[in-house]
């Protein structure tokens, strides 16, 4: 997860890398580095990607909140290169402060005697289908519950390439190292035309065959068009 403000242990890269995500921009210098607005800053609209772009942003991820018509959109509005959109992913459909790895895990009470088993063990919840949802702890100790089922953009890439989108953005929870590749493999099949969009949906679908994949939230109502559009300005 994102790096936010936080009293916790810090785990940081030896090195900065020459691209970086960031969940919060204020009074931050990027120092050179070329700097992507993660979709924990809830750019929903045109007025806040614009605002969030003028910071220094050389691209931005939407909120999780926009159906795939309204990224085509707003790419429209910003301009496609401007947008890094998340094509395949685990929807974080619920936050905690509460440390199950350490409830569970250890006898300790914080991160300062626990152990940290959130660095060595893979905690999950079955929900009453019996889907399991990973759990994963971030650097801040704070738990994020995720969507068990991959939510995948592969109906929609052709509509965001019309529309300028050349930046896609893969990211992993529980997956296996083949699964990771396989993942990879057949995106860089569908951008080099090797895939089709029906193609890439079947073989994403073949590789979470246990759960299957979703078009989660950006699945677009088939009257969605009918609804009154607020104004631009």
């Amino acid at each position: 997860m994102p790096e936010r403000g936080h009293s916790g242990p810090q785990r940081r890269p030896a090195r900065r890398p020459a691209g970086a995500a960031r969940a919060g921009v204020g009074g931050q210098e990027s120092g050179g580095a070329e700097l992507t607005g993660d979709f924990s800053l809830n750019a929903a609209n045109v007025l806040t990607t614009r605002a969030l772009l003028d910071l220094g942003l050389s691209r931005l991820t939407p909120t999780h909140d926009l159906n795939a018509q309204q990224i085509t959109e707003l790419a429209g509005l910003v301009g496609g290169q401007h947008l890094e959109v998340i094509a395949y992913g685990h929807l974080p459909v619920f936050h905690t402060e509460h440390c199950v790895f350490c409830r569970f895990l250890s006898s300790g009470t914080d991160y300062t005697n626990c152990g940290h088993p959130c660095e060595t063990h893979r905690v999950a919840l079955r929900d009453e289908r019996g889907h399991t949802h990973p759990v994963m702890a971030d650097v801040g100790c704070r738990n994020t519950v995720f969507e068990g089922r991959p939510q995948v953009a592969a109906p929609h890439l052709g509509e965001w390439q019309r529309a300028g989108i050349r930046d896609l953005r893969l990211e992993f929870v529980h997956e296996t190292p083949q699964q990771v590749t396989g993942v990879i493999e057949a995106h860089r099949a569908f951008l080099a035309g090797a895939l089709s969009a029906a193609g890439l949906q079947d073989t994403l679908d073949a590789l979470s065959a246990r759960a299957g994949v979703t078009e989660g939230s950006l699945f677009v109502p088939h009257d969605f068009g009918t609804l009154d559009a607020l104004p631009v300005l």
